[in-house]
């Protein structure tokens, strides 16, 4: 049987609006473009990769996270310059700003990290997921598998915590904290995690870990995500819908004209 998947952030998009998912994954009209915000995002992902790599291998090699935080950063805006004539997309005062919040962000990391979980080991990086989604096949006879990549898995006294980093400006207020489909991302990566490690779901935890780029204070926020047995079924839930409405592609597509907010279809040509 041939091999389909899914991703959270595609499934995410189908909930938010069916229209712009046919856009995006079906026309395949771009959406998604490098900024300097992803720019950052990525560069401290890549330097707290390597930095815990580092601890999962027990390795002392002498690891300069400043350095390689900026090294990433100037490699990021080199690929933006050549990808863009728009002289805007790399604004001077916004990238040094990135530059100093980005270099006290991975010094700060490794520290809290040790606070909020104590003596622990690191499991993976970056691990990937794919999974196939069970009880579930779709009218043709094809399985179909949850990909996903999960930032950080560790483990302390037993419990393997699952986390996922969220680069921001000063951080989440609660209606984001609080946000259903966020938390449906952890619930899916502690389900598939559970069958792929064969550990329990009663002994993980989820958490996204906040990397503050403009707060004062507090720039890592460890911020615990309650993934239950009602929110995982939810959350499969969730992504079957999509899955069965996205094959289904009817010629007319829902339009959610409540997600119209920040969409960059709006108002042109794509979506009158």
């Amino acid at each position: 049987m041939k091999e389909k998947y899914i991703s959270f952030s595609e499934a995410k998009m189908w909930n938010e609006c069916p229209y712009r998912h046919k856009l995006v994954y079906i026309d395949k009209i771009p959406y998604f473009n490098d900024t300097l915000f992803t720019a950052f995002g990525s560069a401290c992902h890549e330097t707290l990769e390597q930095l815990l790599l580092l601890k999962k291998n027990n390795d002392n090699t002498e690891f300069d996270s400043v350095l390689h935080f900026k090294k990433c950063f100037y490699n990021e805006m080199i690929k933006l310059k050549v990808q863009t004539n728009d002289p805007k997309i790399l604004d001077r005062e916004l990238a040094k700003s990135m530059i100093d919040a980005g270099t006290r962000i991975v010094a700060l990391v490794l520290p809290e990290l040790i606070k909020e979980f104590k003596d622990f080991e690191v499991v993976a990086c970056e691990y990937r997921i794919y999974s196939k989604i069970e009880d579930f096949i779709i009218p043709n006879g094809d399985n179909f598998y949850f990909k996903g990549y999960v930032d950080l898995i560790i483990k302390s006294n037993n419990i393997y915590y699952v986390i996922d980093y969220k680069t921001c400006s000063w951080g989440w207020d609660q209606k984001k904290k609080s946000d259903k489909l966020m938390g449906y991302q952890l619930a899916l990566y502690k389900h598939f995690i559970s069958k792929e490690l064969d550990v329990p779901v009663e002994q993980i935890e989820t958490y996204f870990v906040l990397l503050k780029r403009t707060a004062k204070n507090n720039l890592i926020e460890p911020l615990r995500i309650t993934s239950g047995k009602k929110k995982i079924e939810n959350s499969l839930n969730m992504i079957k819908v999509a899955i069965y409405n996205i094959i289904k592609n009817d010629s007319l597509v829902f339009k959610n004209r409540q997600s119209c907010g920040t969409c960059i279809f709006k108002n042109t040509m794509h979506c009158k």
